[in-house]
Parts: structure tokens; C-alpha cells; sequence
């Protein structure tokens, strides 16, 4: 982290690109290298008005991608799993 960016910070929303190539764990050029494919594949692009990416978007499309879920974060159903023994 640098301290004259000030999208590391935990209150801040946006994250600069130097923000999202370490949340990725690539570098900076890497991620410019990248960046086509990854928004080829649905990664969010910069907010027009900031010029910055949206730190939720970004940790959502990670979340996506994973290939397994943490227990908490999986959808919710209002129906019953298992067996309905209330009607034996």
C-alpha cells in the first residue's frame, strides 16, 4: 500500500487499480495486460464518474468465480431441508 493512495483505506468504497491488482495478487502491469479479458469475462469496469472500481463489484465477481461457497454467504431457501417427519 502506498500512503497517498487512499483507496486502501477500509471506509473507502472505490479502489484505485493498484487497489484491484492486489486484492487479484498480480501486479499493476499485470493487471493492465489483463484487464481486456477480465472484462471479457464480466469483471466490473471503473465507475465513469470516479474513475475507480467499486470495491463490492469487485469482491463479488470473486466471490462468483469461486468454485465453493462459504456456508454463510450461500443462497437461503424458505423451504425445509429434509425429511417432513410432522407428517408421519
Amino acid at each position: 500500500m502506498t500512503r497517498t493512495d487512499r483507496t486502501f483505506s477500509d471506509t473507502s468504497a472505490y479502489g484505485s487499480t493498484l487497489w484491484v491488482a492486489t486484492r487479484l495478487g498480480i501486479s499493476k502491469d499485470k493487471l493492465s495486460r489483463s484487464l481486456p479479458s477480465l472484462l471479457a469475462d464480466r469483471f466490473p469496469d471503473r465507475d465513469p464518474l470516479t474513475n475507480l472500481f467499486l470495491k463490492s463489484d469487485v469482491d463479488a465477481w470473486i466471490a462468483k468465480r469461486a468454485k465453493f461457497c462459504d456456508a454463510s454467504a450461500a443462497p437461503q431457501t424458505s423451504e425445509k431441508q429434509g425429511a417432513n417427519l410432522d407428517a408421519v
